[in-house]
């Protein structure tokens, strides 16, 4: 049982006053997450190389007030929290609070756990903490995480798992090719071509020159056999589609290259290539109907949407190029003035929600649907949005867009 201090009302709304006050002057920096299962949690901080951070708090507990206006709001606390960790933000008194409090037998708040994404407990600390101080308690559990990664590393250093959380850590090592070199020599083809070993080599395969990225188009045909096609697919057209966008220009010299990179993949004879190079071909045009220059040009704008509808034909289209594609159609009209393509850009985000469905996506919908003039859908979809996200920068922005449609019911959203 967390012991709970006697708060007297008139306090209490002072404190929770304090921090409305604190969110509608920038919000808390830090980037909470949405609590939710704590498997999911940690299963999220693994896919992105990340320890987690888990604030404990209650509505009751004023330390937790206090470190939430004095602390969380700092610049520096973001970044150095961001960058190193998954952060939620965990209410003591709800189903998962109380999962948690028993798990890490948390008997005070605020309590600060931080976590691998094993969930082990890496550190934890009771009690508020200021700004240096806080800093200083992440750096620590950041620290032991590394030194915990090279024990594990030097103990079994043709552990996929391990290697690829030591590449995490490190940002890309120095001896990355020596480690992997040794590693792809060590072990058997049923790790070789095993779902760890494409997380490992898919992580370093970061650029396009690259002899891992090499070695994953070589074999994909075995990682294939253990590893769900929709994973190879993706990294296959991400990176061969980039050798054919990155001559995005539009001049003569740039369409050449692009020419010359489409030959080059038609030698390759992959079953991907005409989805390859109609993703190309959608972020050619993204990049020229963003251009100031081709701001007024409705052609342009045209062309845009052909390419992407010339894309988005196929399927499992990864959800946020829906997003940006349908953001893209949004700006264009609102800058513009006009309501071109709406049905097609309203398409694009529902069909994004039958993967994901977040706050992002959300707030696109809203701003298309408000745009056609449906305000009070548009208000329901920002409802929406607010009961699926805690963070106090995304209320914010769903605060504003609602004032904005509130205060614009007479009249068209954008009045185009």
């Amino acid at each position: 049982m967390i012991a709970r201090p006697l708060i007297r009302n008139g306090l209490l709304i002072i404190l929770l006053l304090a921090v409305y006050s604190a969110l509608g002057q920038g919000g808390i920096t830090i980037d909470f997450k949405q609590p939710i299962a704590l498997e999911n949690i940690l299963g999220a901080a693994r896919s992105e190389g990340k320890l987690v951070y888990l604030d404990c708090y209650a509505d009751w507990c004023a330390p937790c007030k206090k470190m939430e206006r004095e602390v969380f709001t700092h610049p520096e606390v973001g970044d150095v929290f961001n960058t190193n960790f998954l952060n939620v933000h965990l209410d003591m008194e709800s189903a998962l609070g109380k999962r948690i409090q028993e798990k890490y037998r948390i008997q005070a708040l605020p309590t600060h756990l931080f976590l691998d994404g094993r969930g082990d407990l890496i550190l934890t600390y009771v009690g508020y903490r200021n700004v240096e101080d806080f800093i200083a308690l992440a750096q620590t559990a950041v620290e032991d995480r590394m030194h915990r990664a090279k024990e594990r590393l030097a103990q079994d250093p043709h552990n996929p798992i391990w290697l690829l959380d030591y590449m995490r850590l490190t940002k890309i090592p120095p001896d990355r090719e020596e480690l992997l070199d040794a590693y792809l020599a060590a072990v058997p083809d049923s790790i070789k071509y095993a779902q760890a070993s494409w997380d490992l080599l898919a992580f370093v395969a970061n650029t396009n020159k690259n002899k891992y990225l090499d070695y994953l188009l070589e074999h994909e045909e075995d990682f294939r056999a253990h590893v769900p096609s929709v994973q190879v697919d993706r990294l296959v057209e991400r990176r061969l589609s980039f050798l054919i966008w990155r001559w995005d220009c539009d001049r003569p010299k740039c369409a050449k290259q692009r020419q010359k990179a489409i030959d080059e993949l038609a030698k390759r004879r992959h079953h991907l290539s005409d989805r390859i190079e109609a993703r190309a071909n959608f972020f050619v045009y993204k990049g020229w109907v963003q251009w100031a220059k081709y701001q007024d040009d409705e052609k342009m704008f045209r062309d845009f949407v052909t390419a992407a509808n010339g894309y988005f034909q196929y399927q499992h289209v990864d959800p946020s190029l829906l997003i940006t594609a349908a953001g893209v159609v949004h700006n264009r009209n609102e800058n513009n003035g006009t309501l071109l393509f709406l049905d097609e850009a309203l398409q694009w985000v529902q069909r994004s929600f039958s993967e994901i469905k977040e706050v992002s996506g959300l707030l696109i919908y809203a701003d298309l649907v408000a745009l056609s003039g449906e305000t009070e859908e548009a208000l329901t979809i920002l409802d929406e949005a607010s009961t699926l996200s805690p963070n106090p920068k995304e209320q914010i922005a769903i605060n504003n867009r609602r004032k904005k449609l509130t205060n614009s019911r007479t009249d068209n959203y954008y009045n185009p």
